[in-house]
């Protein structure tokens, strides 16, 4: 991938990677309250194409749980409201 704009950037997974392994561990795909800009948030992944989605591993993006199934296991747990839906 290249970005003219940002030659320096050069990343050696794509977006679809990124997600694919579970890089975002549930926190992008949960409604959110956003302490910093006070808004809501849900469904925003929806933007993405739909094939970034195909042989996703859904438990590696949808756990409010600590998550260590990805490519970079975490122990963390996020530092934002969270809401059920």
């Amino acid at each position: 991938m290249v970005f003219p704009d940002f030659p320096d950037f050069q990343p050696n997974l794509t977006p679809k990677q990124v997600l694919q392994t579970g890089a975002f561990g549930g926190t992008y795909f949960r409604p959110i309250h956003s302490a910093i800009t006070g808004h809501d948030y849900a469904g925003d992944w929806r933007e993405f194409p739909d094939n970034w989605f195909e042989g996703l591993d859904e438990s590696k993006v949808r756990t409010l749980l600590p998550h260590a199934q990805g490519l970079f296991p975490t122990k963390t747990v996020p530092a934002m409201d969270v809401r059920s839906p």
